[in-house]
């Protein structure tokens, strides 16, 4: 209660503070728009990104920053900037990105530079993902898709349940996160916002994907940086610039032979420091299409991090054309560098600098071999590529033997603030970094009316009975056993089948199927409502079910419900359900890897929940359970990886590290009281 009620304190300081800032356009010398160009204000150590239309608005307190404005392409500009108590209008107009190459020469034997660079790049990559002890930052996420092209067949059957396949129409979801990374492998996610086309119903935010590029993989695919990318890649130096005092290097990206998991496009590389300075690359995925856009800035001096990224996902899926647009951009860095890797030091590619090289060996073959990294890393030092590369495995070793703890590969939690779903419009405004485009306006107004029309029909979807199918008696198909059937009993009492509910896949269970049988009779403001909810899982051969009866009593906006359930169902051990059954099914057939932790629990619960309006809620329950402990039955996936296995099911306790949940059974009897 105290975090959320200093961060709406925070927001609201922001909202009486920050009336100014900056806002206007960034376009080309043409006077065409760039989307997606980054603005980055130093001082904040925060920025934004434009929209679809080049457009942008950033708020600042009152004072003088220095501004930066980037984009892909183009020639950076730095601007000194006033900021008033309004919104002042700055415009922007950057140049094509000049690049130098009357420079560029080949060297003996035929190797273009880039591959020096490359070199030195690769070889200091595990510096820079050590460099970082800890960063916290805020992250805003949106993600727009919409439908290319429609199946006749398919285009006819949305538009008879009033769907339309309007390419113009974007969907649109929004989060706001906080993020936090401790080295080496703890992150943290704290969901403070979540806005989803009109739905006011509890719904899950995007999770910001973490990756790096310094990796030697990122998403199953090979990065550049990777210590095998010349076995993968070739590349080509397309020419250098200036930005911001450093000279960055242009890297072409082709792979050596075409398909999925590889990048091709270019990899912009900091001179001297070898760290990245942004990136454009291509990759696909089972004929599907990604597009990735990064760019980075100094939050510190010499540390660069990403402070936007673009996703482009696109394809053709049995005949359904889309596109979907992810953004994100990373604000309000703090950071805490890793003070043992804090030194300066220049890297030396023996393949051309032989005499440096032979130097440099000899000078750290005379250290004691038991000083300190730190020492071998001291300011001023010169140091081959293959010597920085076994200096950082070793640094990697001392530090996993001082660590009493067992190795971990990733310790990720996450965490949905209770407000997250109910942040209003004037909320948004002001928090949003990137304004709406028209198209994205008009996405939001669409949903939103669709939003109301659901609710309309909301009490003849609790009853299982479609709109279309209401007054209708085509009687029961054949392929309604798959399907389902709705039938209306009369008197106010309706009979649903749902078919096939839900399927999926995990380890415990393997494939497994759900169905639903519900029976409902209305009279005036009440409802009695039956139903049933079989689960079968094929790998283990079990048969799950939960029934429950409920009734609901009194006026629509301040209604009463009592509910009685049992049965042996499964169950997350996080009763919130942090993992979506449906992407953890595709991360285990595709990529053999399992997030849900299950239980199984026998149990009968009774829970009562009073409403008034749309406000407030209040809701008491009491549950008396047997909880079993379950363990993997099945290895099968679809793309078996000798390196890797399905973890167990026994799941990590956070809040005591090392320990184990009872691996038997236990009972437990549990009241609740909420209020909302």
């Amino acid at each position: 209660m105290r975090t959320r009620l200093t961060f709406l304190l925070l927001t609201f300081a922001q909202l009486l503070l920050a009336a100014g800032g900056i806002r206007g356009y960034v376009r080309d010398t043409e006077g065409e728009p760039l989307a997606y160009a980054t603005i980055y204000v130093d001082e904040a150590g925060s920025g934004t990104v434009t929209n679809a239309e080049g457009y942008y608005e950033f708020r600042l307190l009152p004072g003088d920053y220095r501004v930066i404005f980037q984009h892909l392409g183009y020639e950076t500009q730095v601007q000194r900037i006033s900021v008033g108590e309004s919104m002042k209008e700055v415009n922007i107009r950057l140049a094509p990105q000049t690049f130098e190459l009357n420079t560029v020469e080949i060297i003996d034997g035929g190797e273009n530079p880039a591959y020096t660079v490359m070199r030195k790049a690769i070889a200091k990559a595990d510096y820079h993902r050590q460099q970082v002890d800890y960063y916290k930052a805020q992250v805003y996420i949106k993600g727009s898709g919409r439908l290319l092209g429609t199946p006749g067949i398919a285009r006819k059957l949305l538009e008879k349940e009033g769907v339309k396949a309007d390419s113009s129409m974007a969907y649109t979801s929004e989060s706001v996160s906080i993020i936090e990374y401790e080295r080496p492998h703890t992150f943290r996610e704290r969901v403070i916002s979540v806005y989803s086309q009109g739905d006011d119903n509890e719904s899950s935010p995007m999770a910001y994907i973490n990756g790096s590029f310094y990796n030697a993989e990122i998403a199953q695919a090979i990065s550049p940086l990777s210590p095998r990318a010349f076995a993968y890649y070739r590349f080509e130096l397309a020419g250098f610039f200036q930005d911001r005092g450093y000279y960055v290097n242009k890297i072409k990206v082709t792979p050596r032979s075409r398909g999925d998991n590889v990048f091709e496009g270019f990899i912009y590389i900091v001179e001297d420091l070898w760290s990245i300075h942004s990136l454009k690359l291509t990759t696909y995925k089972l004929g599907i299409k990604f597009d990735l856009e990064q760019i980075y800035a100094p939050v510190q001096e010499e540390v660069w991090l990403p402070v936007s990224h673009r996703f482009v996902v696109s394809g053709k899926v049995f005949g359904f054309g889309f596109d979907y647009n992810y953004l994100a951009t990373v604000s309000d860095y703090e950071i805490r560098v890793n003070p043992e890797l804090d030194v300066d030091f220049a890297v030396i590619d023996e393949k051309i600098d032989r005499e440096l090289a032979a130097a440099a060996r000899a000078r750290l073959a005379a250290q004691d071999k038991r000083s300190a990294i730190e020492t071998k890393l001291e300011s001023g030092q010169e140091l081959t590529r293959k010597d920085l590369r076994r200096l950082m495995r070793e640094y990697e070793k001392e530090e996993a033997a001082e660590d009493p703890e067992p190795e971990v590969v990733s310790n990720y939690s996450y965490e949905l603030d209770s407000l997250a779903t109910k942040r209003d419009s004037s909320y948004w405004a002001v928090i949003r970094p990137v304004p709406l485009s028209p198209a994205e306006v008009r996405g939001y107004t669409v949903a939103d009316s669709l939003s109301v029309a659901a609710k309309e029909e909301a009490e003849a979807a609790e009853d299982g009975v479609k709109k279309s199918e209401q007054g209708q008696g085509k009687g029961f198909q054949f392929f309604d056993i798959l399907t389902g059937y709705s039938h209306k009993l009369g008197n106010g009492q309706y009979l649903h089948y749902d078919g096939i509910h839900n399927a999926g896949f995990n380890p415990v269970e393997g494939y497994w199927v759900v169905s639903r049988l519900r029976y409902t009779a209305r009279k005036g403001g009440q409802r009695w409502r039956l139903s049933l909810r079989p689960r079968y899982g094929f790998a283990w051969d079990r048969l799950e079910w939960l029934g429950s009866t409920d009734y609901r009593y009194g006026p629509k906006d301040y209604n009463s419900n009592i509910r009685l359930r049992t049965g042996r169902y499964i169950a997350q051990f996080n009763e919130p359900k942090p993992v979506d059954e449906a992407v953890n099914t595709l991360y285990a057939l595709f990529g053999e890897r399992n997030f849900v932790r299950l239980y199984e629990k026998e149990f009968l619960q009774l829970r009562y929940q009073k409403n008034w309006f749309a406000t407030a809620k209040l809701s008491l329950s009491a549950e008396w359970a047997d909880r079993r402990f379950l363990r993997n039955t099945t290895d099968h996936t679809l793309f078996d990886k000798a390196e890797r296995m399905y973890a167990s099911n026994e799941p990590d306790i956070l809040e005591r590290p090392g320990t184990q949940p009872p691996l038997g059974t236990e009972r437990a009897a549990i009241l609740r009281a909420d209020f909302m």
